[in-house]
């Protein structure tokens, strides 16, 4: 007789509980173990396997986004969100599964790999006895509701590929997927970060699936070994023999009871990581920083929860989560976690704050992309690139600056989806015309480059809206280089304090850089008999104590004869950031601190000879409110500036 969950709620004794989950899975216990497939004598194979090292480098954050994509992806109801639970918990070494059988064939890889050139597997698998010889394995639980579970644990062995099944690709398979367009899976291989968090290379998985079944079955990645002058396979699997074919193993059709306070009564499947490196006392903090990085937008739209220790991260508790673990990072010195939880707050900020700029382009019937934008100075001037699904792929910058801002663009539609899904690298952070087939290249490489232009090109010309004028810095002559607002040619920027470079040519050599003399205010009259002042139009490189950058400020030439008073207005009077260039006209923000009465702007141009020249105007304007500046001797006048008063200044050359 099958194990019935349902009659566990009303054991109140837990010792009793467990004693009799003991005892029924002793029943099953008689055709259980672990089956090795012999392999040839010189088909050896180590323990650096590839596919399980290149997860160890960021090993939370990998763990984190395989297992909970893998979560949403078999999202069963869309009503009710996906409820993940993370949890460690302590098994005894005596209820590991075969536990005698697995700790003999540790014994064998260890004589096999005896030499002395052989440090690494000696060393893991002596790790492995330690662990097999204490009195508790630390294992790591995760385990997923409102899910599909994992389908498929009773296929036929040895058929072809077309009768794969989500449990025969997750267990046997190596680099295989059945994931369709808008789920995140593709290369297959995202399932070697559960190995990756163990010091066993063991997982064990378990199910209760759409369709009513149970299963569970163990998978170890370890090395090849001699045992009774016998070669044996890397793979090692726990689970039932096949009467047809001894060397395969067969799913166990019932749940795997391990964790003593959980027991599984609904649909949904459980990872058990055995031997989880738990040494990290931060472990949870980086888990969370994970998941509020990679699925803040699932969990802000209620698709996804997560559990993790004490910790539940919500739609209602994530904003609080983000600030919670920018306080426990500093608090321990945490610097580089707590740097990039403010980070992934502010792409938070772009799903909730009122500021948010909302844009869309339709990609020709194949589906759509939508772009959220906020700007601030201090945000991180990156773009979070994703999928239906909503989980991060990556963020990418070189878009601007000039100017601070986070966005998120997510594309719609299962053929888009699809497109770009082909293009993803196995990390799933980087899209490239180089991982689609060589059919798609050509329609890759259009989208590719339609959608990065239309992303720099919205971000660039919507800068300008009023709503980012909080996000000026202080001083005209602190600027940050200039990114060519133009598609054609390539623009070298450089950082000049007190220069703006401007693209001027297709060339790479050629450029010009536009320098801002500085803002000149009225202020009264001087009578004839004042002392003349030479003139000297360029800063001197001399830093003065203004917040500005750099450049002595400059004296204007006073001519004989009532004329005003005429203060050079430099860093703290006004802010100012120059925003972009087209092919013939320019964007200046200026923004005024107090009342400036009459300033006037003028602009230099320095060449590669380093020589300065009064950069002619045509005509300037207000591109705000169209009022048509004058410009005298190539001067602009800007007319009476009101403290807090926004001047977008654009100007033709």
């Amino acid at each position: 007789m099958c194990f019935q969950e349902k009659a566990l709620p009303n054991l109140n004794n837990y010792s009793t509980r467990y004693t009799i989950i003991t005892i029924i899975k002793l029943r099953y216990s008689m055709n259980q173990k672990w089956i090795l497939a012999k392999v040839k004598a010189d088909a050896e194979e180590g323990i650096n396997f590839g596919d399980i090292i290149q997860f160890k480098e960021n090993l939370y954050k990998s763990l984190v986004r395989e297992l909970l994509q893998n979560s949403l992806d078999e999202r069963r109801n869309e009503k009710d969100p996906v409820r993940v639970v993370i949890s460690d918990f302590q098994l005894r070494t005596k209820d590991f599964p075969g536990k005698d059988q697995y700790s003999k064939h540790v014994e064998n890889c260890i004589e096999h790999w005896s030499g002395s050139a052989q440090d690494n597997e000696r060393s893991f698998f002596n790790g492995i006895k330690k662990t097999l010889q204490s009195l508790n394995i630390n294992v790591l639980r995760f385990s997923d509701f409102n899910t599909n579970g994992i389908t498929g644990s009773d296929y036929e062995l040895m058929t072809s590929a077309e009768k794969n099944t989500p449990w025969k690709v997750l267990v046997k398979q190596e680099s295989s997927s059945t994931k369709g367009a808008s789920q995140s899976g593709s290369y297959g291989i995202g399932k070697y970060a559960a190995f990756a968090a163990s010091k066993m290379n063991t997982v064990f998985y378990s199910t209760y699936d759409k369709n009513g079944l149970k299963a569970y079955e163990g998978v170890s990645k370890l090395a090849t070994h001699t045992f009774q002058n016998q070669v044996y396979g890397s793979r090692w699997y726990y689970g039932n023999t096949d009467e047809k074919y001894d060397e395969l193993s067969r799913a166990v059709p019932e749940l795997l009871n391990l964790d003593p306070t959980f027991v599984r009564n609904e649909v949904g499947s459980d990872v058990f990581i055995m031997g989880f490196d738990s040494e990290d006392e931060y472990w949870q903090e980086k888990m969370q920083l994970a998941i509020v990085s990679d699925f803040f937008i699932p969990i802000h739209e209620g698709s996804l929860e997560v559990g993790i220790g004490k910790t539940r991260i919500s739609t209602e508790t994530l904003e609080g989560i983000y600030s919670d673990l920018i306080s426990k990072f500093d608090i321990h010195g945490l610097t580089k976690y707590r740097d990039e939880t403010v980070i992934a707050s502010q792409f938070y900020r772009v799903l909730t704050d009122t500021k948010t700029l909302e844009f869309t382009k339709n990609f020709d019937g194949l589906g759509e992309a939508v772009l959220q934008v906020i700007y601030h100075p201090d945000f991180n001037r990156r773009v979070i690139r994703t999928r239906e699904v909503g989980m991060t792929l990556f963020s990418q910058g070189n878009i601007s600056s000039n100017f601070g801002f986070a966005g998120i663009v997510r594309l719609k539609g299962k053929k888009l989806s699809q497109l770009f899904r082909n293009m993803e690298n196995p990390a799933h952070n980087r899209w490239g015309v180089d991982y689609t087939k060589p059919e798609f290249k050509q329609q890759s490489k259009a989208l590719l480059e339609q959608l990065n232009a239309w992303i720099r090109n919205t971000i660039r010309e919507n800068a300008v809206d009023e709503r980012i004028t909080e996000m000026d810095v202080v001083g005209l002559g602190n600027f940050l280089p200039l990114e060519d607002f133009r598609d054609t040619g390539k623009t070298k920027t450089v950082d000049i304090s007190g220069t703006i470079q401007i693209s001027t040519s297709t060339k790479p050599k050629k450029k010009t850089d536009y320098t801002i003399q500085g803002i000149i205010e009225t202020q009264g009259q001087e009578d004839d008999e004042s002392e003349n002042t030479a003139i000297d139009t360029r800063p001197t490189g001399k830093p003065n104590n203004s917040e500005g950058g750099t450049g002595t400020p400059f004296s204007v030439g006073i001519q004989p004869g009532k004329k005003p008073l005429r203060q050079l207005l430099y860093g703290k009077e006004y802010v100012a950031r120059y925003v972009g260039t087209s092919s013939t006209k320019s964007l200046l923000h200026i923004q005024a601190n107090c009342d400036i009465s009459n300033p006037e702007i003028q602009f230099a141009v320095s060449g590669e000879s380093g020589t300065g020249e009064v950069l002619e105007i045509l005509n300037a304007t207000n591109r705000k409110t169209n009022k048509e500046y004058n410009v005298i001797d190539n001067k602009i006048m800007l007319g009476d500036i009101e403290a807090n008063e926004i001047v977008e200044l654009q100007f033709q050359t």
